[in-house]
């Protein structure tokens, strides 16, 4: 899946939090999601551009069912 939550997930002067973030994160508890934990918090899109255009996120997920956990 491919969205962000917050601006913990968002880089770059520019940076907005998704709009969709509430939902997600409602859907997410609902069905007992848990999206696993990266080691270390890093982007994985960005828009190649530099400085005060530069944008970057995380977006890419890896879903588990929390009883799994």
């Amino acid at each position: 899946m491919n969205f962000s939550i917050g601006y913990g997930e968002s880089w770059g002067c520019n940076a907005q939090v998704d709009p969709l973030s509430d939902t997600m994160e409602q859907l997410l508890e609902k069905d007992h999601l848990i999206d696993t934990p990266m080691i270390k918090s890093q982007p994985t899109w960005h828009n190649i551009r530099t400085r005060d255009a530069s944008l970057a996120r995380r977006l890419d997920r890896f879903l588990i069912k929390e009883p799994l956990v």
